[in-house]
């Protein structure tokens, strides 16, 4: 510890003595750096950091003329609580605008998974399940923490290199006994930079500080005549407050909103939410913050009955994908339960487009209500609400590119029937609309819940495992055409116009759609809307009926340039498409459909009928991405390790 570290006792610390010496010790260490990133959620914690943060870099430069850049890194995960969204961009926007007042070197940047990563894709697509109690949080590494070292890579490139950026946290040791833990075990401190395996610093600047403490800073800083009488910058951050209240989080803030504002805190001091992601299943049961928002909020109630579904439905063995990913090499098929069923990940995708094109349509009369207002203060500022989502209460749950990823995953799998999303996609199109299950139907789809069969080995069935001879990804239909056949899109020609190859060292050449840099979903690739909904029906008409293969499916959409992905993702296809040949052959001897289905099926091999030694190898699971795969042969009946297997296995 630095002989300038400033020590104090937290528990005897004022508010001005709290921030002060939070400032001295981020002026020592940032003056070490050349960036500064702060890990912004617009809670509670990462706003006194930020807050904290900037001061610091204010004093460095107007007194000791030393500039650092400072960075707010947050994340938007597609499901956080839509009030939470919105706070976020509330937030940000408002420290935008301190940062420029007090001239520093300031950027907001956001950043979230990648679509194929995200939440409702993976657990949509079949790539795994939800988060539930007991489990690790790797959702929240999946969708927040690597995004945002994904951003801070990006930054230490742009200031030459790691070494140069200092990562400030807003972890708290009095938060939990497991994150106590966790900061012992990184070493964090609140005086002295961490050096970590890349290089940067790691500065947890409001560690000692208890939740009071965070409260205390906050209410006093957000009103004029408060923070000058406690000596801290003012900055009113009446979205964070009203955010928290409307979740009945004990703020005891509501003396110091402004006017403008106490009326709309409804329920101050409540006591307990926390917020997070509307489609979590670690709360239980019931999420007491969106159950809160509702009282405010009706408009959620979609949003909250979805959540409900997926948690209802998680254990139910009908509910379950009983297939591995790929087969061993004798063409043993592992039986157990993987990620979410061909019928209830359809039912779930049907739900979730309902809930946004009833949205969408709200969110148009709402457009065209306000454009009917006399022109004025009152349609001016309603102008400016529509800014936040177009009109929208809540933000899209799907995007286009996301729906499409899912269409490649039910194809690539060969477990949902082929044509399926199309099917699905068209009819939301001309109109149709499914409704979610009632409360008691839920209360009864919960019922059926078997959480002790999850994560067993049932048995295996046996394949051909000849299949899996062929590794070089195939269409045959591509493969008769050339860049100057009438049917070759774009993506397979060079810019001279030629038919444009990837070659691998073995001699095998693929075309360059496997250049990108993940899998992904490019619309790009159509100039326009009706380009675009061209395709569609293109899509609808080779695929609807479901007499193609899924092969043919896949084949179709990576072949029409939409499905991208990195280089060498052939090798998966290839693997994939031995899958699906695999399935193909197993149901001409029966169906499997369903648990009941597989145990009958005349290739159906219980776990019983090997012995020791003679068990066959572990079937190596594919993961979607191309990134090595975790596998879930030794998963214990618990739910603990099957939790957010979708980014382990795909």
């Amino acid at each position: 510890m630095s002989a300038q570290a400033q020590v104090f006792d937290p528990a005897k610390a004022s508010v001005q003595t709290l921030f002060a010496t939070m400032v001295e010790n981020l002026k020592r260490e940032m003056r070490r750096y050349k960036a500064v990133t702060v890990g912004f959620s617009a809670g509670k914690d990462s706003t006194c950091v930020l807050h904290g943060v900037i001061e610091a870099a204010r004093q460095l430069k107007q007194l000791e003329g030393i500039s650092v850049a400072v960075r707010a890194v947050t994340s938007d995960t597609g499901v956080e609580l839509p009030n939470q969204h919105i706070t976020s961009l509330e937030m940000a926007s408002i420290f935008e605008g301190y940062a420029e007042s007090v001239d520093i070197d300031y950027e907001q940047v956001w950043v979230g998974p990648s679509p194929i990563n995200s939440y409702l894709v993976v657990m949509l697509g079949m790539r795994g399940v939800m988060t539930m109690p007991q489990g690790s949080a790797t959702c929240s590494v999946q969708m927040k923490l690597d995004p945002a070292k994904k951003a801070r890579k990006r930054l230490a490139k742009q200031f030459g290199g790691a070494a140069n950026v200092l990562s400030v946290s807003g972890v708290r040791t009095l938060e939990s006994t497991k994150r106590a833990k966790n900061i012992e075990k990184r070493q964090e401190s609140s005086v002295s930079a961490v050096v970590q395996a890349d290089g940067s610093g790691l500065l947890a600047p409001i560690l000692e500080w208890s939740e009071e403490d965070v409260w205390s800073f906050l209410r006093a800083t957000n009103h004029p005549a408060s923070a000058a009488s406690h000596g801290v910058p003012s900055l009113c951050i009446d979205p964070l407050f009203l955010h928290y209240e409307k979740m009945k989080t004990d703020t005891c803030n509501i003396e110091f909103l402004t006017a403008a504002k106490q009326q709309m805190s409804k329920s101050p001091c409540g006591g307990g939410s926390r917020g997070g992601c509307f489609l979590c299943g670690r709360i239980g049961d019931v999420d007491k913050s969106m159950r809160s928002l509702l009282t405010h909020f009706p408009a959620y109630e979609p949003l909250d009955r979805l959540a409900r579904i997926f948690r209802a439905g998680h254990y139910v063995p009908a509910n379950r994908n009983w297939f591995a990913k790929s087969a061993d090499e004798n063409g043993y098929l592992k039986i157990f339960s993987n990620a979410y069923s061909a019928s209830w990940t359809s039912s779930l995708l049907k739900y979730v487009l309902t809930i946004d094109e009833d949205e969408d349509r709200y969110a148009m009369r709402r457009r065209e209500k306000v454009a009917k207002m006399k022109d004025g203060p009152l349609k001016d500022a309603q102008m400016e609400r529509l800014k936040v989502m177009g009109g929208r209460r809540f933000p899209r749950l799907l995007t286009e590119e996301q729906q499409l990823l899912i269409a490649f995953s039910w194809s690539r799998y060969g477990v949902q029937a082929p044509g399926e999303f199309i099917r699905i996609k068209e009819a939301i199109q001309e109109g149709k609309r499914w409704p979610m299950p009632t409360d008691e139907e839920i209360e009864a789809l919960k019922a059926q819940a078997q959480p002790d069969l999850m994560g067993k080995t049932i048995g295996y069935l046996q394949a051909d495992p000849s299949f899996a001879d062929d590794k070089a990804y195939r269409d045959g239909w591509r493969d008769l055409i050339d860049a100057d056949s009438f049917c070759a899109p774009d993506i397979m020609r060079t810019e001279t116009g030629e038919r444009a190859m990837y070659a691998q060292s073995n001699g095998i050449s693929h075309d360059n759609i496997e250049l990108a840099d993940e899998v992904s979903a490019d619309t790009s690739v159509f100039e326009s809307e009706y380009d675009y909904m061209d395709w569609l029906w293109w899509y609808s008409m080779s695929h609807a009926d479901g007499k193609r293969s899924n092969n043919e499916e896949l084949d179709f959409l990576v072949r029409s340039g939409v499905i991208k992905a990195r280089p060498g993702y052939h090798a998966h296809l290839a693997n994939y498409q031995c899958l699906n040949r695999q399935l193909r052959q197993l149901r001409e001897d029966g169906p499997l459909n369903s648990l009941e289905e597989i145990k009958g099926h005349p290739r159906f091999l219980p776990v019983e009928y090997f012995e020791a030694p003679v068990v066959p190898a572990k079937p190596k699971l594919i993961v979607s991405d191309g990134q090595s795969a975790t596998e879930q042969d030794d998963v214990p009946a618990s739910d603990a390790d099957q939790q957010m297997d979708l980014f382990d296995v795909a």
